[in-house]
């Protein structure tokens, strides 16, 4: 025991701080101190050794009580950080799990929607195919005087907006609905320009299709071509945006208000023109919009989207244009 005391004492044997302290925390160890501490104060005691007595509590005291005390808020502090790190593990994967399942969300509504603009650009593949029988058909008729051409006329543009245009704008509605929030409602209508009495041509709705009352009819008005939408869509065309997006609040330049405005169907608009290239200067025959009661509900991501819904409908009238002028040439009565 003395030689090891000995080697204590030159060093040879070192004692580890934290064991050392790890031992005092510990409440055995901390039991036996002041078990011992207070049987060694008593013996004093009797001996009448008062001061010795107080020495000897006062170090049992320091000796065993911060430990456990210690070792009891350690306890505490170490059985909280397992808790917040659970409940942060937790949140993190509901987080992940949320993100994951809003992205798959995201990719399969755009899914969605591209399969809608695919069905609306075949729709519009086979009508175009479908009119130019058809226009045939009522050339022939006029050319052996079973109807004249004003009638033969007429009678197209009602295939055009009946049998056509409202399609088309449904199927255009199954493009964006998977793309607004789940609530909100969407319509869609087209203005057409239209000459008047008065000389000047105007942009007029000629059809409408969606969540939209009918009786908008009774009170739409036309809009002078070069007021509000018209002009400011023409402007923007120039700069090589073309498609407009418009909230409830809409400056004079590029928008007329109509009494139609107060009924609130349409505090969210998105507009596109579709032009006519028959010469130089391409004409804006057509303004299609896309609606919505709600605020927030159409936004600029959706502009490429409408972009092109506009186009495939410029397609449309252009290759329709085109082959009408052709086979109207064909059915001219022949000159020699």
């Amino acid at each position: 025991m003395e030689r090891e005391n000995t080697k204590l004492a030159s060093g040879e044997i070192k004692i580890n701080p934290s064991l050392v302290e790890q031992a005092l925390r510990s409440p055995e160890v901390a039991t036996t101190i002041a078990i011992v501490g207070t049987v060694v104060a008593i013996v004093l005691a009797l001996r009448d050794d008062w001061s010795l007595t107080v020495a000897t509590l006062a170090c049992s005291f320091a000796l065993s009580v911060p430990g456990p005390i210690i070792n009891f808020y350690a306890r505490r502090l170490r059985e909280q950080y397992e808790l917040d790190s659970k409940r942060l593990r937790e949140q993190h994967e509901i987080e992940l799990l949320t993100s994951r399942k809003k992205l798959e969300e995201i990719n399969e509504r755009n899914a969605e929607a591209t399969e809608a603009l695919h069905k609306y650009v075949h729709r519009a593949r086979d009508c175009a195919a479908q009119f130019v029988s058809t226009y045939e058909l009522l050339l022939t008729k006029s050319a052996k005087g079973e109807t004249d051409s004003t009638k033969c006329e007429g009678e197209f543009r009602k295939l055009i907006r009946g049998d056509f245009l409202r399609p088309m704008l449904e199927e255009m509605l199954r493009v964006f609905y998977p793309l607004v929030p789940h609530n909100a409602n969407l319509w869609a209508a087209i203005r057409e320009l239209q000459p008047d009495a008065d000389g000047k041509h105007y942009y007029r709705t000629i059809v409408r299709a969606g969540a939209v009352n009918q009786d908008r009819a009774v009170t739409s008005e036309p809009v002078l071509e070069t007021d509000g939408l018209p002009s400011h869509l023409r402007r923007e065309h120039s700069q090589g945006s073309g498609i407009v997006l418009l909230s409830k609040k809409r400056p004079s330049d590029k928008w007329r208000a109509t009494k139609n405005d107060e009924r609130n169907e349409d505090v969210d608009v998105m507009a596109g023109p579709i032009f006519l290239k028959r010469t130089l200067v391409p004409e804006m025959i057509m303004i299609l919009y896309l609606n919505s009661p709600r605020a927030g509900a159409l936004s600029d991501e959706h502009k490429v989207y409408m972009k092109c819904c506009t186009d495939v409908l410029s397609m449309f009238f252009n290759t329709i244009s085109s082959v009408m002028v052709m086979e109207f040439h064909a059915h001219l009565p022949k000159t020699t």
